[in-house]
């Protein structure tokens, strides 16, 4: 079988997926270039993925054929304890998900090879910053629920949770590894605001250069108030806007950078001996697209918000996002075109 891959516009290497139906999967391209590539395939949605093995130019078609071939470089793997993940990429001990035992799951470590760009948990600054995840409810306004802050007690208490109910699936392989889950997001009396299926991607081109691509599908919440939604990231206390390199896609630098809307913001900082990153991409499809960054409390800390639509009643909200880590400074990481990348992969054609 034979997969074209071609763009109007320059690619860095991103991730390229095919929709195809196959009896047996392979674990290798061969490309035109000579190179061995790995690929997945996932039986759910009849998908192969891979990275491209160089960036494609625009106006190139490159030919992939499937290869018996054994895969090359780092194949994903996922070690399952009761009450997180470990993700490692090869011999990396890439990340962490934790899905009981807090307020909410969360992603950490989030490691670069300089150590991880975001804080864990236990702090005594503000101990319910926590983590690269979803939050909702900001500190209750409006009336609604918070499930942002860790206090039962008032002002910004009692708060609810964000609890874990069940895998749908949990996958590695050589191009990604995958978790998917269902989640209930609950007010401090139990009751449920709404059901959340979560899919996360993990994938990397190396070490320092990787990314999640996150999406949910939420009923239509039953709560008060205006109903926000944040992906979060609470970054090392050393890392601030004053400190680091603050990027978005407005060509605005600094903290106030990650104070405003836009479909992309880099935060990036002093880390170990060098500097590391990460940068949201908002998705053109979610409700108040760009959304709105922003923090609460604390400098080192970037939040992307959207609220849940009035009209929504009983339709599911859907929010997508992808996470670009990297050990670079903002304005040296490529954050624009590889959030290019995103909104417009190669096109595949099969043969």
């Amino acid at each position: 079988m034979e997969l074209t891959v071609s763009s109007t516009r320059d690619h860095g290497r991103t991730l390229v997926s095919a929709e195809v139906e196959l009896t047996q999967a392979p674990t290798a391209l061969r490309a035109s270039t000579g190179a061995v590539v790995p690929c997945q395939y996932d039986d759910a949605t009849s998908s192969l993925s891979w990275v491209l093995d160089s960036p494609l130019a625009a106006g190139e078609e490159r030919v992939y054929e499937t290869s018996a071939d054994d895969a090359p470089g780092a194949r994903w793997h996922v070690e399952e304890k009761p009450d997180h993940l470990n993700l490692h990429a090869g011999d990396d001990f890439v990340t962490r998900y934790t899905f009981l035992g807090m307020r909410r799951p969360y992603f950490w470590p989030v490691n670069t090879s300089q150590g991880s760009i975001a804080r864990g948990s236990g702090s005594e600054d503000h101990p319910h910053h926590y983590g690269l995840g979803m939050a909702y409810g900001g500190h209750g306004e409006g009336g609604g629920a918070n499930i942002w802050s860790d206090w039962d007690e008032e002002p910004y208490g009692p708060c609810g949770k964000v609890i874990h109910r069940a895998f749908g699936s949990v996958v590695g392989g050589s191009v990604y590894a995958e978790i998917c889950e269902t989640l209930w997001y609950l007010k401090a009396n139990g009751d449920i605001i709404t059901e959340e299926q979560r899919r996360v991607r993990v994938w990397q081109i190396d070490r320092d250069e990787y990314y999640f691509d996150w999406e949910s599908e939420l009923s239509a919440p039953d709560d008060l108030g205006t109903k926000p939604f944040l992906l979060a990231v609470r970054l090392p206390n050393a890392i601030t806007g004053d400190t680091g390199n603050v990027l978005n896609s407005d060509g605005e630098e600094g903290q106030e950078a990650a104070r405003m809307h836009a479909s992309w913001c880099d935060f990036s900082g002093p880390l170990g001996d060098g500097w590391s990153g990460i940068a949201f991409f908002d998705h053109p499809e979610n409700p108040e697209y760009p959304g709105k960054f922003g923090e609460y409390a604390v400098n080192p800390q970037m939040t992307l918000t959207h609220h849940a639509p009035d009209y929504l009643d009983d339709e599911p909200l859907n929010l997508r996002f992808r996470c670009y880590v990297h050990a670079e400074k903002a304005r040296n990481s490529g954050a624009g075109d590889r959030y290019q990348d995103y909104l417009n992969p190669p096109l595949v054609e099969v043969g």
